[in-house]
């Protein structure tokens, strides 16, 4: 099993937006604003759902090494 991530946003947008939350935090706690955990949270979980994370679990069969081959010698 395996996560795989396949953003919604292209990748330089959302890394921007990343940069921007971050500054936006760091704002928050040098000016002393409540509330800011909770904010943290909802921009965590609102980035986390753009970077669209997809658990992928992979069951793979072996091939048989048969080979049928038909011959049409008409």
């Amino acid at each position: 099993m395996s996560v795989i991530f396949d953003p919604l946003v292209a990748l330089p947008v959302l890394w921007g937006l990343i940069g921007l939350c971050g500054f936006a935090m760091a704002v928050a706690l040098w000016r002393g604003l409540r509330g800011w955990p909770l904010r943290l949270l909802a921009m965590v979980i609102l980035l986390f759902g753009l970077a669209n994370p997809i658990l992928q679990d992979e069951t793979r069969n072996p091939l048989t090494d048969i080979v049928i081959m038909i011959i049409d010698q008409t």
